[in-house]
């Protein structure tokens, strides 16, 4: 009797593989607007709440804490490492929104998932020119490599589990 070969593995949503991505790395490119209107980009740490806004703590000493301060429109790019030579290979994820200082329980929770993700947060954050800041995310744009991306809503991506398994 043939046997009927196994259907192939459903593959993550890009939601899933957006917030994976967000969830398994520490640093990003931080996209924000300079005095002039122009854009500015800087390195940035990260940790992420459990609904994947990402979590930043920056000195206002920085052009980009001093551009979040004044303009809070931001975009933040995370890239995988890249396994060969070209780094296009490689999946990413931009997340755009408006940063907001958290007030709070959420400024608490905010703080404590930073420390616990960023080595060196905890002695920095108790410095005064710093500022802990939360990306409200409205849009997310997935790349998964050649021929694979996908924009995500922020209720999905929000709601999309990281390291998710696919069903079935």
């Amino acid at each position: 009797m043939p046997r009927t070969p196994p259907a192939p593995a459903p593959r993550l949503s890009a939601a899933d593989q957006a917030r994976t991505l967000v969830a398994a790395r520490r640093a990003g490119s931080l996209a924000t607007l300079a005095d002039d209107g122009g854009p500015w980009a800087s390195v940035v740490a990260y940790a992420a709440l459990d609904d994947g806004r990402p979590v930043l703590l920056v000195s206002r000493l920085a052009e980009h804490g001093r551009n979040l301060a004044r303009d809070p429109r931001a975009s933040l790019v995370v890239a995988a490492p890249a396994t060969g030579d070209d780094v296009l290979a490689a999946a990413r994820v931009t997340l755009a929104g408006v940063a907001e200082r958290p007030a709070a329980a959420l400024a608490e929770a905010a703080l404590a998932r930073y420390v616990a993700a960023v080595p060196g947060g905890r002695d920095v954050a108790g410095f005064d020119d710093f500022a802990l800041w939360v990306l409200r995310v409205n849009r997310v744009r997935w790349v998964g490599g050649y021929a694979r991306m996908a924009s995500v809503t922020a209720a999905d991506y929000a709601a999309a589990s990281p390291a998710a398994r696919p069903a079935g």
